[in-house]
Order: C-alpha cells, then sequence, then structure tokens
C-alpha cells in the first residue's frame, strides 16, 4: 500500500521484496521482511519545500516469548488450509524488529535529524547525507520516530 501526497507519503507491506519504493518525493530502501514507513510534513508545506518532516517507522513486534507452530484445519466449507497456530501470546516486553532502511528526500534544505523518543521528547540527533537536491538518511536502527529539519 501507499500514500503519495504532496505533504504525506508512506509505504507499508513486504519492502525487502522490492529492490526500492519510489513516491512522489521520497524514495526508500528496506531490507526490514515487514514495515511501515510514513513521511509527513509539519509545516504544511510540500515535502519537498517543508522545513519540518516527521519520520515514523513499524517493523514486525512481538511479545516476549510469543510462539507459533506450523498448522492445518478445514475451512466451514471442508477445504484443507495451512497457517501458523499461536501457541504462546508472550509477555511483556514487546520486542520490535531493528529498522534498516534508508530513505532520501527530494528536498536539500533540511540539516539536522532528531531521535525522539517514545513520547516525542528529543533524544539525540544523527547524521544527514546531502547533495544539491537530496537528503539521505540511514533511519536509526532502533527508533521510531524522526524529526527533519
Amino acid at each position: 500500500m501507499f500514500l503519495n501526497t504532496a505533504k504525506a507519503q508512506g509505504v507499508t507491506g513486504f519492502l525487502n521484496k522490492l529492490e526500492e519504493i519510489k513516491l512522489k518525493d521520497i524514495t526508500i530502501k528496506s531490507n526490514n521482511h515487514y514495515a511501515t514507513i510514513m513521511v509527513v510534513s509539519m509545516d504544511n508545506k510540500p515535502i519537498k519545500q517543508s522545513e519540518k518532516i516527521l519520520l515514523q517507522v513499524g517493523t514486525i513486534a512481538r511479545s516476549t516469548d510469543w510462539k507459533k507452530q506450523a498448522s492445518t484445519w478445514k475451512d466451514k466449507k471442508g477445504n484443507l488450509q495451512q497457517g501458523f497456530e499461536i501457541i504462546n501470546y508472550g509477555k511483556a516486553p514487546w520486542r520490535l524488529e531493528n529498522n534498516d532502511i534508508q530513505i532520501t528526500l527530494n528536498n536539500p534544505k533540511l540539516t539536522k535529524a532528531i531521535i525522539l523518543d517514545a513520547n516525542g521528547l528529543p533524544k539525540q540527533t544523527v547524521e544527514l547525507n546531502k547533495n544539491r537536491s537530496q537528503t539521505y538518511l540511514q533511519f536509526p536502527t532502533n527508533a521510531k520516530y524522526v524529526i527533519l529539519e
């Protein structure tokens, strides 16, 4: 699934099956099996002109000790189905797969990246790479939210 507007762009799905995802103003490369990535302007300007952008990433999340096993069953029509049965829902804490994502934005105005904690508070800054027309970010492996300014 894709979201591709001037002020918000993103993707969700089995991203490692695609070499790269090109949207209007961003390009995403991901080695994550499954992820959701959203890029949203926070100053009501198009992403390519925005001076404040929120990046949000979600990967596979499972509770500690989560377990599943292969299973077969018959559906209501009597057809044999194959899948998985959850045999242990697990417990806290939840464990998230590390991010392995590179995001390129067609916006050279951005100069810094700020990792936010789970409460949306600044935690640390990370390096941005740039050229005349684009900004590149190797999304931090353990971050969920990053603000670009």
